[in-house]
């Protein structure tokens, strides 16, 4: 039997959508900020339209900006990025899929990552997850124009003498 992801990522009409709960892999405990709307949020190419929803009602469900769920995505991608794991090799490129979409819808929108409303790494726990997306995909050239965007001063940080380990940085109540 096909598990539900499976089945799901072979079908042209379901979309699989993952939910993580408030306060776990350090979001915040309110998603705050949120977007306004999901239409915001949906590549150009697509519309709520588009979109066959039969019991979804965007308003409804907070989604959590992309200026700080990138910053979930990049965590869990820097983490799975050298994984020998079949599942988890699976999962990656959708995650760099996902971080690169973030990175561009930010840019373009003119937005920067929200670092200090990021509950779960200080910024410099998070800079070298960073450093480690730029590193890999450092021949994207348009995408890494987005990512110095979206950085800002912060692009400049990349550089600096920051801690390397994926764990350093985290923050303990």
């Amino acid at each position: 039997m096909k598990d539900t992801a499976d089945q799901l990522r072979n079908s042209e009409n379901n979309v699989l959508i993952e939910t993580l709960l408030a306060g776990s892999l350090g979001l915040p405990q309110t998603p705050s900020p949120v977007l306004d709307g999901l239409c915001d949020f949906l590549p150009s190419f697509l519309s709520l339209s588009d979109i066959k929803l039969t019991f979804f009602v965007p308003s409804a469900v907070p989604v959590l900006h992309p200026s700080i769920l990138i910053l979930t995505k990049l965590k869990r991608w820097a983490t799975t990025a050298e994984s020998t794991r079949p599942k988890t090799k699976e999962k990656n490129p959708t995650d760099a899929a996902d971080i690169e979409w973030m990175i561009l819808w930010l840019a373009n929108n003119d937005l920067k990552i929200r670092f200090e409303q990021y509950a779960g790494k200080t910024k410099e726990g998070l800079l070298p997850l960073i450093r480690k997306y730029r590193d890999k995909f450092a021949g994207k050239d348009n995408l890494m124009v987005a990512l110095k965007a979206v950085l800002g001063d912060d692009w400049d940080l990349l550089h600096a003498d920051v801690p390397s380990h994926p764990h350093d940085g985290d923050i303990t109540s």
